[in-house]
């Protein structure tokens, strides 16, 4: 399956592209990619829908092995607005604690947003009630380089369209991709009467949550 992506180049000074033509995803396949039409065959099943796992064959030492192929995506959009900082720290944050559960290994994360003009002066573009868009666009940043690059994840795609139609609702688009050897990953589902730990420090909302 080949996808291809048009996009348009990002913001100028002199002259800011419109919306309706700033970032167009054109697949080049149909929209509906279900087992059904044939299109994702190698596509794993389970009872968890929380992200795409692909079963590929790859050869290891001469060995075939059966790998999952996984890709997690998560939007912060909001989060970000009112908390730039926690909020795309959280965002690739959630694609990266989903396919470590599976044991899985992280190969490349992703970033695409969209922003209103961060060097236009706050007075001059900032809506009632926002945050200014060069605070949210660098503070964004600094949240999501110190969530990948302190664990190590390498990120191969990073994209900042700048448009006066985010300056309403940003865009913070988080996402990665990851591997691992499918023997290593057990699913189990739990039943009553089973007994669940807790590890670690919760906050001190949580621990009330479970006091109750």
């Amino acid at each position: 399956m080949k996808t291809t992506w048009k996009v348009a180049p990002t913001f100028m000074k002199a002259k800011r592209p419109s919306l309706s033509r700033s970032w167009t995803w054109q697949p080049s396949t149909p929209k509906k990619l279900k087992k059904r039409g044939g299109l994702l065959t190698d596509l794993e099943e389970s009872s968890e829908i929380n992200a795409c796992s692909v079963e590929v064959d790859i050869e290891i030492n001469g060995e075939t092995q059966t790998w999952l192929h996984m890709f997690k995506n998560e939007t912060h959009n909001h989060p970000t607005e009112i908390e730039p900082y926690g909020g795309a720290h959280t965002c690739i944050g959630g694609c990266i604690r989903d396919p470590l559960s599976g044991r899985a290994e992280v190969i490349q994360g992703i970033r695409v947003v969209g922003s209103g003009n961060p060097l236009t002066p706050p007075h001059d573009q900032t809506l009632e009630g926002k945050l200014a868009q060069r605070y949210i666009a660098t503070r964004a940043m600094q949240g999501f380089s110190d969530y990948a690059n302190q664990i190590g994840s390498p990120v191969g795609i990073v994209k900042e369209y700048y448009d006066d139609g985010f300056l309403a609702k940003r865009m913070e688009l988080g996402a990665l991709v990851a591997a691992v050897p499918k023997s290593v990953v057990h699913r189990e589902e739990s039943a009553p009467g089973d007994i669940i730990l807790l590890l670690g420090a919760p906050p001190p909302v949580a621990t009330d949550w479970v006091r109750r």
